[in-house]
């Protein structure tokens, strides 16, 4: 699929999900056999989808994915909710993010940045911290916040532990819940 192509397919998609009163949040194509079209929505109010909103925006997708001729007829259209540890790949997602805690995979270390973090910080390109700010070109993260964990109280003995990392040294990002599963 072409660029331009893609362009005019989240554009369409953008508008079905919205008169939906959804959010478009994310979409992937893969040119696998069949071709796989992923479509990830967003309720705002609820920041999820359920599966009911799920299904009203693929019966509300198909006709028009249908009727574009360029799309084969194979095409395997999965429409589905982020998720709870959702990828977080451009700064609207990280906003949606906010006070939430995150995981960042760096392509660089903190320690000249920040040489009064601990060492296990400094080296380390791997972090999680809850999400405190965002705008066009960084965010900021706390990471005395979740230096422990599995605290539980939310505490942390590190003082002036939050940072600031720019989006192009960010190679993935994901929320990171703290989930209390019970069984």
């Amino acid at each position: 699929m072409e660029k331009k192509d893609l362009e005019q397919l989240d554009s369409l998609i953008s508008q079905v999900v919205k008169g939906c009163g959804l959010t478009l949040y994310h979409l992937e194509y893969k040119q696998s056999r069949p071709p796989l079209l992923r479509v990830f929505i967003l309720n705002e109010k609820t920041n999820t989808a359920t599966i009911e909103e799920c299904e009203i925006v693929d019966h509300a997708l198909t006709p028009f994915i249908d009727n574009l001729e360029w799309i084969t007829q194979q095409l395997v259209l999965e429409i589905s909710s982020p998720g709870i540890y959702r990828e977080l790949l451009r700064p609207s997602h990280f906003q949606l993010a906010l006070n939430n805690f995150i995981k960042l995979k760096l392509n660089v270390t903190l320690e000249d940045k920040y040489p009064e973090l601990p060492n296990k910080f400094k080296k380390n390109r791997h972090l999680r911290g809850k999400l405190l700010a965002v705008d066009d070109e960084r965010v900021t993260l706390d990471l005395g916040i979740s230096n422990n964990k599995n605290a539980g109280d939310g505490t942390s003995s590190i003082e002036n532990s939050i940072i600031t990392i720019a989006f192009k040294e960010i190679i993935k990002a994901n929320v990171d819940p703290d989930v209390k599963w019970q069984y």
